[in-house]
Order: C-alpha cells, then sequence, then structure tokens
C-alpha cells in the first residue's frame, strides 16, 4: 500500500522539480550524500546535486494552540554538488554551487504551495541561507561514513512547512467590532479598568477599491465631543449660566443618537439628567454637520457634566445590545 503524501514530501519534491527547472544540466535528488556519491558514473551522465533534509525544528513564532490547527515547521538541508569526474570537472562543485546560491538569492520565495488535504492550507516556502558551523557541519558529515570525502556544500532552511490536522479548526468569523472601555481610577489600590471604545471594521474591505460607507451594514457607534474654538475636544469649561452646550455629535449617517447630560455636585451625586434623541448627519466629527447646540440650564451646585451618547432608534429607544459610544466630562466655571 502507497503512503499517502505529506505536506514534508510535497514540499521537497517542489524544491527538487524548481531546482531540476532551473539547472537542467544537473539532476537535483533528494537523498543523503553517501547514497549519492556511491551512485556509479555510468548510470548518471550528468553532474547531480545532492539536498540532504538533516533536521525538522517547529516554528519559534507561528505556535499552534490545538491539536486542530496546524504546525509551522522549519525544515534543513545540505546542498552537495557531485560534479562528473572528467577533465573538465575542474571546480565544477563551485561552479554549481555558485548557481543554486544566486538562484534561491534571486527566487528566495516559492510559488503558492498546498498541504495534501482538500481544504489544505496555502503556503509559501522561503528559503534561507545559513552558516552553520565547521563543527556542526563535520558532525552532520561523519553520519555518512568515512569512506565519503566531505564536499563543499550550501546550507538552507526552506520555512515555513504546514503540517495540517485531519481535522482542522474552524476558522473564526470576521471582527467587526472592538469594545474598549475607559474609567478613571482614583483609587491607590489596582482595580479592574473598563474600556469603551468601539473599532468597526468593513467587511470585504480592499484598499484598492473605492472605501465603502462608513459603518455600512455594521453596528455603530456614535461619538460626542466638545466644540471649542480650537475644534472638537475632550474636554471644555462651561459657564454656569450657559443655556446650552456646544457640542460635535458624529456617527453613521442617517442613523440616530441618545444624548444624556448629568450635572454631578462636588461628591459626585447627580442633581439633575437630561436625555434626548437626535439624528446623525455624518461621520466626521469635525464636520459643521456635527455641530449640535444642546439645551441644558446647569443647576446650582454643580461641579460637571457628564455626558454620555448611545445609539438610538428614531424613536429614542437605545439600541439592543446597548453600548456607551463614549463619555464626555466637563467641567462647570464658577
Amino acid at each position: 500500500m502507497a503512503l499517502a503524501d505529506s505536506a514534508l514530501s510535497l514540499a521537497a519534491e517542489h524544491l527538487v522539480a524548481q531546482l531540476n527547472a532551473a539547472f537542467p544540466e544537473v539532476r537535483t535528488v533528494a537523498d543523503n550524500p553517501h547514497a549519492t556519491a556511491k551512485m556509479p558514473d555510468g548510470a548518471n551522465p550528468m553532474p547531480l546535486l545532492n539536498l540532504f533534509f538533516y533536521r525538522i525544528a517547529p516554528s519559534p513564532t507561528h505556535v499552534s494552540q490545538t491539536s486542530e490547527e496546524p504546525i509551522f515547521l522549519r525544515l534543513f538541508a545540505l546542498l552537495t554538488p557531485f560534479p562528473v569526474k572528467d577533465a573538465a570537472s575542474e571546480n565544477a562543485h563551485l561552479k554549481i554551487l555558485g548557481e543554486v546560491i544566486r538562484h534561491f538569492h534571486e527566487n528566495p520565495v516559492s510559488a503558492v504551495l498546498g498541504t495534501p488535504l482538500a481544504d489544505g492550507t496555502k503556503y509559501r516556502l522561503r528559503a534561507i541561507l545559513q552558516a552553520p558551523s565547521m563543527e556542526e557541519l563535520n558532525h552532520i558529515w561523519t553520519t555518512q561514513g568515512s569512506d565519503v570525502p566531505y564536499q563543499m556544500s550550501a546550507a538552507y532552511e526552506f520555512s515555513l512547512v504546514p503540517i495540517d490536522p485531519a481535522v482542522l479548526a474552524p476558522p473564526a468569523g470576521q471582527v467587526l467590532t472592538t469594545l474598549l472601555e475607559v474609567r478613571n481610577n482614583t483609587e491607590k489600590k489596582p482595580t479592574p479598568q473598563d474600556f469603551d471604545l468601539e473599532i468597526t471594521a468593513f467587511p470585504g474591505f480592499d484598499a484598492d477599491a473605492p472605501r465603502p460607507a462608513p459603518y455600512a451594514g455594521s453596528p455603530h457607534l456614535p461619538i460626542v465631543l466638545a466644540r471649542t474654538a480650537d475644534g472638537p475636544a475632550g474636554t471644555m469649561d462651561v459657564a454656569a449660566n450657559a443655556p446650552s452646550l456646544a457640542l460635535a455629535l458624529a456617527g453613521a449617517p442617517g442613523r440616530h443618537a441618545q444624548l444624556r447630560v448629568a450635572a454631578l455636585d462636588a461628591n459626585g451625586a447627580e442633581l439633575l439628567a437630561d436625555v434626548s434623541n437626535h439624528p446623525l448627519a455624518t461621520h466626521l466629527i469635525d464636520h459643521p454637520d456635527a455641530h449640535i447646540d444642546r439645551p441644558f440650564a446647569v443647576p446650582p451646585g454643580t461641579e460637571k457634566l457628564v455626558v454620555a451618547v448611545r445609539a438610538s432608534d428614531a424613536q429614542g429607544a437605545r439600541l439592543q445590545p446597548e453600548r456607551v459610544g463614549n463619555t464626555l466630562t466637563l467641567s462647570v466655571a464658577p
């Protein structure tokens, strides 16, 4: 019964085919140097290039987390030329090695390959020239037997070769939203920090294609900032007698946002809270269409105002799951 192909065997076959195509006058074989050196000259009237795979190592960076994920391997090999022994073979081994090194220097990355499974992982092999010590080279070479004289060789790493498991873990779904919430921590002891920030991806985004409308078809979170003479800002002093708050409100055009404004005293107690619903005209926070003047009468004793924005429908009901777009804290000037 014939053995099934593996990703390692397919990688080796690809390298042999690549070198045979690049150097038709030299026959590349994947074997150990001893076996290649003992081939009878009459059976091989052309120079030989031996590809000897001597070590496999795992990738230090592409580490599989479960048995249902591919494992990525580094494949190490010695490339040793065996020229035809005739009058024209002077320095032939260096000629062959020089051409091989030039080839991999000009073509360090292979064509797209695939692992044997029908839905196998697609990958490319990268050829990386190595510089092993003479001690390591001697150790590798002496395993071939004392009757095989050392031949000048080039050492290469070919990586990464993925080994797919028989059952692959299903791929993770596309990330559309990442939520981070940040809250101020004034306590001396460490406490968990909450985050609140949404980054929305564009499904099917192509850098070379026209950029799709922001938030199209995805969950959206509006954002609110204070409107100052220098542009949108995260802080602002509000006059105690100001009839309204100068804000900039942005989000997915055509959708709505709910603004909740709360007045807090010096102890953090809530003196007054007011909720309003607003249509969103632009996703650009510095656009004039984002400007709103939010009526709010600051009650006496207010030290700061907290403005929270949430996505809502046209009737003002908060969208589910309920998420805070961002929270803005404004100081109240005496």
